[in-house]
């Protein structure tokens, strides 16, 4: 996932082109996840609510590929599993409604380490 940062003289910011493709969506649906118009997309990449959502995005995809997923089937699973115990809602459609950290937390405790399983690595969080 390395290729979707693009690096500016403001720092480090998440390139929507990039973000839309990894993700094979079109930069319009990327948009009205983001709650902006399109040509502020395109011209504004770095708007807290852009760069916010791609990088809520990426910390599941993250926390998903981090528990022996390939990159491939971490973005699958993003965009197309239901969960049951989010009102089968995707992980994505999650993202969108801004339930990342209580997502994030159930696949943590739950899925990946239920009680008695600690886990090995550090998550990204976000004050990372």
């Amino acid at each position: 996932m390395y290729h979707l940062w693009s690096f500016s003289d403001h720092g480090n910011l998440l390139a929507p082109h990039r973000f839309a493709d990894a993700l094979q969506m079109d930069l319009v649906s990327l948009a009205g996840y983001t709650g902006i118009p399109l040509e502020m997309l395109i011209h504004y990449p770095a708007s807290l609510s852009v760069q916010t959502y791609m990088r809520s995005a990426l910390r599941v995809i993250a926390v998903l590929i981090e528990n022996d997923m390939e990159v491939d089937c971490a973005i699958f699973h993003y965009l197309n599993f239901p969960w049951v115990q989010f009102g089968f809602r995707t992980a994505e459609q999650i993202v969108i409604d801004g339930d990342v950290e209580k997502f994030v937390k159930y696949l943590l405790t739950e899925v990946f380490y239920p009680p008695g399983k600690s886990p090995e690595k550090e998550y990204i969080t976000e004050s990372n």
